[in-house]
């Protein structure tokens, strides 16, 4: 009895993992429906060219860490699962933001979007400390500042003179 609680308990978290996977995959699948090309990547007026890797893998990772994102925000916080989540959505900003510088603008210099980037780098390790101070509440402002950052340099991002704007919008 007390083995089908202990199973049944540990299935509970399974949801948000299958949303995750789901969000994952159908991220890679437009990937692959879009079919970036180096040739097809946006050059900026200095002559810089975007290199596809990491439009690839910025969006790779920004695309599933807006639904995970939610998730977390949305979920009972604290235990397992929560800490589980939240490493992998680290995971995904840390990345998304390392990739963004190579992402640029019209002008080939890094713009004032990167400014968001430089943030998370920062922000994500002093969230962590607080968190382990038993300082919740920091803890919670921080990571909710950076999830509404992102869903605003995403907004950003879409402008009709950035690389992603003209590669979605021409």
């Amino acid at each position: 009895m007390r083995e089908a609680t202990k199973s049944k308990k540990g299935l509970q978290g399974t949801g948000p993992f299958f949303i995750f996977c789901v969000a994952t995959a159908t991220t890679f699948v437009t990937l692959g429906l879009m079919q970036i090309t180096p040739g097809a990547v946006p050059t900026g007026g200095a002559g810089y060219r975007t290199p596809a890797w990491a439009l690839y893998l910025h969006l790779a990772t920004v695309l599933p860490a807006l639904v995970l994102g939610a998730i977390i925000l949305w979920r009972r916080k604290g235990g397992g699962v929560h800490r589980l989540l939240g490493r992998i959505w680290i995971g995904m900003m840390i990345t998304t933001s390392l990739s963004s510088f190579w992402i640029r603008g019209g002008s080939g210099h890094l713009s004032g979007i990167h400014i968001f980037a430089a943030a998370t780098l920062v922000a994500i390790p002093v969230a962590l400390w607080r968190v382990r101070a038993r300082d919740v509440r920091a803890h919670q402002r921080i990571f909710t500042s950076l999830y509404i950052g992102l869903i605003v340099a995403g907004t950003l991002a879409l402008q009709p003179d950035r690389a992603l704007g003209r590669f979605l919008f021409g």
